[in-house]
């Protein structure tokens, strides 16, 4: 897939991605993306305990939210866009409590690299606000440690 690599990739038009010569992400895309989101959501959360997987201990975890990103791409000088559908279960996985697919675009200020960067960054937020707000709404509705029916 063209998001497995470190290469920093854009839009080149509707059917055709560019992969950037000497841009490339710090670390492996996959890993820098949950980490940021991890992140965000422990500051949205106003909580320490956000952890990725497999790194966290499964009989401590609440809640699972699973991602899967099917874009995240952009041109520079246009936008950047992300594409992802994901989901909140229970602790052990026996039910889905909410289940979403979110679309967003942002522009970018100009025709960088970096411009573009700063485009997906605010993607990844729009992401983290969405799922953040339905974790608290699925805390209301199943309060973590409690059997959820």
């Amino acid at each position: 897939m063209y998001l497995d690599r470190t290469d920093i990739v854009t839009r080149g038009s509707l059917n055709q991605v560019d992969i950037a010569d000497f841009a490339q992400w710090a670390g492996p895309l996959q890993e820098n993306f949950s980490r940021v989101l991890a992140e965000n959501l422990s500051v949205l959360l106003a909580t320490d305990k956000v952890g990725i997987f497999p790194f966290v201990r499964r009989d401590s975890i609440d809640y699972n939210i699973t991602v899967y990103v099917t874009r995240f791409d952009g041109m520079p000088g246009d936008n950047a866009h992300l594409r992802a559908r994901w989901s909140i279960l229970d602790n052990r996985r026996k039910q889905s409590f909410y289940e979403k697919h979110t679309v967003v675009s942002h522009p970018t200020e100009n025709d960088t690299t970096e411009a573009l960067i700063g485009a997906k960054s605010q993607t990844i937020a729009d992401l983290s606000r969405e799922i953040s707000k339905a974790i608290i709404e699925v805390s209301r509705k199943h309060p973590p440690g409690k059997k959820n029916k």
